[in-house]
C-alpha cells in the first residue's frame, strides 16, 4: 500500500509538467485541437504504435481498455515516459528545426480480483506549439507589415480503465477519461505608417468526460498464441468556452471578452488489431479511423476529414531469458512502421504522413521491470502547392516499474 501512495503522490506532482511540457513546433498544430498524440507505452513505440491487440502482461498497454486483465494478480506495475523530439521544416525553399522534450504520461496498473484489473493514468490527448510570421499588405496600398502567431497549450486526459474476463478468452474494457485543458494564440502585430501595434491574445479552454471501449479475444493456433483486439468510441461532445485581450505596444488592455461555453466534437472512432507470437517473439497489425469529416472547431481554418493509421511492429527476443545470459541476450529487440493519414486537408492538399521506430527493452535485475529506449524517424506534410514538410526524429525513453504487490492475497 506503501507503494500504492507513492505513485498516487506521483501523479499528483508530475501533473503540472504534463500540462506547460510541449513537444511540437509543427505550424500545422495551429488547426483543430493541436496535434494528436499517439497512445502506447514503451514497448508499443518501438513497435510502429501497434498494439490494439496486445495484452498488458508485465508491462502496461493502454491502446485497448480490454487489455488489462493480462495483469498478474500479485504484481503492480508503473509506468513513467519521456518524450524527446528534433523536427527540420521545409518550406518553399526555407528551413528552419528545433527540439522539444517533455514528461509523455505516468500511469499505473493493478489487478482487483482474478476478473477484474484496473489502471488509472494522465498523457496527452493533443500538443500546440507553433510560431508564424506573415506579412500583409495595408488595404488600398503597396505598405506592408508583419503578423506573428504563436500558439501553445494542449489537451490533456486523465483516465481511469476498467477490464474485465467474461469467459476464459474474452476480456472488455471500459476506459473513463476527463479531458481538459487550455490552447492560446497570442497574435503581434506590427506597426507601420497606416496601423499601430498591438497584441490579441486567445485562449480557447476544452473540457469533457469521455468514454471508450474495447475488447480482446485470446486462443491459440498450435504453438502460437493470438490475440483480436477492438476498440470503439461514439462521437461525443467536447465542452469549450474562451477569453480574449486585446493589447498596445505598451501593453494596456484595449479590449477583453469572454464566450459562453459551446459544444464541439469530439470524432467517432474505431480500431482493430492482431497480433500473434510466442515466448520468443510477438507481432502485431492494427488499423483506426477517426471520423473527422465535417466537424470543426472555433478560429480554425481548413478543412477535416477523416484520419486513417495503420501500423504494424514486432517484438523478438533472439535468446531464451536465463540469468547466465550474457546481459544483451536478454533484451527484446523491437521494430516497426506506421502510415496515417491526419485529420486536415488544406488548400486541397491532405496532410499525411509516415513513422519508422526502433526499439529495445532492457531488463532491470528483478526480471519484471524494464527500461525501454525507441527512436522513430518520419515525415509529416508535403511542400507542394507552398505546404510545410516536417522530418523529424523522436526519441522515448521509457520505465517500467513492476513490483510484487499483493503477496498473501487470495482470490474468491
Amino acid at each position: 500500500m506503501r507503494l500504492f501512495a507513492r505513485a498516487f503522490l506521483l501523479l499528483i506532482l508530475v501533473v503540472p509538467g504534463i500540462l506547460s511540457g510541449q513537444n511540437t513546433m509543427s505550424p500545422y498544430s495551429i488547426f483543430g485541437p493541436g496535434e494528436l498524440q499517439p497512445k502506447g507505452f514503451g514497448r508499443t513505440a518501438g513497435m510502429g504504435h501497434a498494439g490494439i491487440a496486445l495484452p498488458s502482461d508485465s508491462r502496461l498497454n493502454n491502446l485497448n481498455p480490454a487489455s488489462y486483465t493480462g495483469i498478474d494478480s500479485l504484481h503492480f506495475i508503473l509506468e513513467i515516459g519521456v518524450n524527446g523530439k528534433y523536427s527540420g521544416f521545409k518550406s518553399q525553399g526555407n528551413t528552419l528545426s528545433g527540439f522539444n522534450a517533455n514528461l509523455a504520461y505516468l500511469a499505473m496498473g493493478f489487478r482487483i480480483t482474478n476478473w477484474w484489473a484496473n489502471s488509472i493514468g494522465i498523457s496527452p490527448f493533443s500538443h500546440v506549439g507553433y510560431d508564424i510570421t506573415s506579412l500583409k499588405y495595408v488595404q488600398g496600398s503597396d505598405l506592408r507589415y508583419s503578423v506573428q502567431y504563436k500558439g501553445s497549450g494542449g489537451i490533456t486526459l486523465a483516465y481511469w480503465t476498467n477490464s474485465w474476463h467474461l469467459t476464459k478468452n474474452l476480456s472488455v474494457g471500459l476506459n473513463t477519461s476527463y479531458i481538459f485543458g487550455p490552447l492560446t494564440q497570442e497574435e503581434y502585430v506590427s506597426q507601420s505608417e497606416l496601423s499601430a501595434a498591438y497584441i490579441l491574445t486567445r485562449n480557447d479552454y476544452f473540457k469533457t468526460v469521455y468514454l471508450d471501449y474495447g475488447a480482446l479475444y485470446q486462443f491459440k493456433i498450435k504453438k502460437l498464441d493470438v490475440a483480436l483486439g477492438a476498440v470503439y468510441a461514439q462521437s461525443q461532445n467536447l465542452i469549450s468556452g474562451f477569453s480574449s485581450t486585446l493589447q498596445n505596444s505598451s501593453l494596456s488592455t484595449m479590449d477583453s471578452q469572454e464566450g459562453k461555453q459551446s459544444k464541439r466534437k469530439l470524432p467517432e472512432t474505431l480500431g482493430g488489431g492482431l497480433s500473434f507470437g510466442n515466448d520468443r517473439f510477438t507481432a502485431a497489425l492494427d488499423y483506426k479511423v477517426q471520423k473527422w469529416a465535417g466537424l470543426s472547431y472555433p478560429t480554425m481554418k481548413g478543412v477535416f476529414r477523416d484520419a486513417h493509421n495503420y501500423s504494424a511492429g514486432i517484438d523478438v527476443r533472439p535468446w531464451r531469458s536465463r540469468v547466465a545470459n550474457k546481459f544483451f541476450q536478454n533484451w527484446n529487440y523491437r521494430t516497426g512502421f506506421h502510415y496515417y493519414s491526419t485529420y486536415l486537408k488544406i488548400n486541397e492538399q491532405p496532410i499525411n504522413g509516415y513513422g519508422l521506430t526502433l526499439g529495445i527493452g532492457i531488463p532491470l535485475r528483478n526480471q519484471f521491470s524494464q527500461i525501454n529506449f525507441s527512436v522513430e524517424a518520419g515525415k509529416q506534410g508535403t511542400t507542394n502547392s507552398g505546404m510545410i514538410r516536417e522530418r523529424y526524429i523522436m526519441g522515448h525513453l521509457n520505465f517500467t516499474v513492476n513490483e510484487l504487490w499483493f503477496i498473501g492475497k487470495t482470490f474468491y
